[in-house]
């Protein structure tokens, strides 16, 4: 609603004076931002979301109560299609931002026209900004959803308990046996 409001906001006003193409940036640079919280929000919370999961399957495997039920594999999750809707909004308002810089170094003009140039800084930016989310992401957090889901699923697959009270710290070994215990353990 927020991003709506100023979108519209932003609509009604004349670009022609340069007052507006500052109040345009100072707007953008709040939704970027705004975004850039979201973005990272979506991150916390799913990631949360597979610690609750991983702590329930640790106590069941510590009662030997495995067995645990899984839902059955959706087409499309709703953290990650949120985590794109962000990853989307944050490079459509940085590509916005650099266009209202760009317009507000030019010269007032009478007629204020966007050029062939500013389409391409809006798409080259929107791009390389994108680019930049998705490997931000792979970069950076991927792999801890990826090694809280191989967790996920070997506890699901075991028959009996492989509990460790210091199973944080068998986790943060890039080598340790943990893995190929709890498989062994079926």
């Amino acid at each position: 609603m927020v991003v709506g409001a100023i979108l519209a906001f932003m609509s009604q006003m004349d670009f022609e004076k340069q007052i507006y193409r500052g109040i345009a940036v100072s707007l953008c640079t709040f939704i970027l931002i705004f975004s850039i919280l979201g973005f990272l929000m979506v991150i916390a919370l799913s990631l949360g979301h597979k610690n609750y999961i991983m702590n329930i399957l640790v106590i069941l495997n510590y009662w030997n109560k495995t067995g645990f039920y899984k839902d059955p594999e959706k087409p499309f999750h709703f953290k990650v299609v949120y985590r794109w809707l962000y990853e989307a909004t944050i490079a459509f308002f940085a590509a916005l931002t650099s266009l209202f810089v760009l317009l507000c170094l030019e010269p007032p003009a009478t007629d204020l026209e966007l050029s062939y140039e500013h389409a391409i800084l809006f798409v080259g930016v929107f791009f390389a900004v994108l680019a930049i989310m998705k490997g931000l992401y792979k970069l950076k957090w991927e792999k801890a959803f990826t090694d809280r889901d191989k967790f996920i699923r070997a506890l699901q697959e075991c028959k009996r308990s492989v509990y460790r009270e210091d199973w944080d710290q068998w986790l943060s070994k890039k080598k340790s046996g943990f893995w190929k215990e709890i498989k062994d353990a079926k």
